[in-house]
């Protein structure tokens, strides 16, 4: 997909300067992966009034999908290239006949690698229990030291940032885990965890989990990283999606 074809890509600030501020909305609330329908609730508009805006966004910024959209505004605010986000978005997709747990185990590996993280997890709520468990980790130190310390298993009354990002339903980023009070001490000390991008996502309609990548290192994740990954969360949702009929997972077998 050749999205700098034309000379007016090559300036992304030129491109999205004729968006009104109405417009430069829906087109942040696209790069998150909402559809229309979701914008509209957002911001209380209807479903034909987004079309009309998502049809303008890609006439004035010269993009021909959703997808184009969100890889051009990633990149105009962060270091991504274009060819490096369209690279994440075809090996998360790239996964060969598996069930639900096996497409997240491929992308908790591939955006490990992608973010240079020293941990990647996808945890999915388990209802019985009421905790986030860790459906799928990344093959990394960090992360078997995580299940080495029973910390892939997180009851919601245990508080944690994880259980506000799901409670809340919220992204979040901290580049200095060590003093947040709110974070468990297991987090925060045992793990010696430094940096964090969580941002919830959904398996399927009915399973809705967070997805977290940690770095051992201070001030690793800068704020495109958050709207890269809140876009790749969206994305994945897909993914799981398409391999979901190959198996049903319950969290409770991890």
């Amino acid at each position: 997909m050749a999205l700098e074809r034309d000379g007016r890509a090559n300036n992304l600030d030129e491109l999205f300067s004729d968006l009104t501020p109405r417009e430069w909305e829906v087109a942040a609330l696209i790069s998150q992966g909402l559809t229309n329908e979701e914008i509209a609730r957002q911001l209380t508009l209807t479903p034909g009034t987004v079309a009309n805006h998502v049809a303008h966004i890609l006439s004035k910024t010269g993009a021909r999908s959703r997808v184009q959209v969100a890889v051009r505004l990633v990149r105009r605010n962060g270091n991504r290239t274009a060819h490096e986000v369209l690279e994440l978005l075809t090996r998360l997709q790239t996964l060969g006949p598996t069930d639900t747990r096996g497409a997240l185990q491929h992308a908790t590996e591939v955006l490990a690698a992608f973010f240079g993280a020293d941990a990647c997890d996808a945890f999915v709520y388990d209802a019985a229990g009421e905790s986030l468990v860790a459906l799928a980790s990344s093959q990394t130190p960090l992360a078997e030291r995580q299940r080495a310390l029973d910390l892939h298993h997180l009851p919601l009354s245990h508080g944690g940032r994880l259980a506000w990002v799901f409670e809340q339903q919220q992204a979040f980023r901290d580049g200095s885990v060590e003093d947040d009070a709110f974070e468990l001490v297991g987090i925060r000390h045992d793990l010696g965890v430094r940096s964090t991008l969580a941002v919830p996502f959904a398996v399927s309609a009915e399973r809705r989990g967070v997805l977290v990548i940690r770095s051992l290192a201070p001030d690793h994740f800068g704020e495109p990283d958050l709207e890269l990954l809140r876009f790749v969360a969206y994305w994945l949702t897909v993914v799981a999606q398409q391999h979901s009929a190959n198996g049903t997972v319950r969290a409770a077998e991890t």
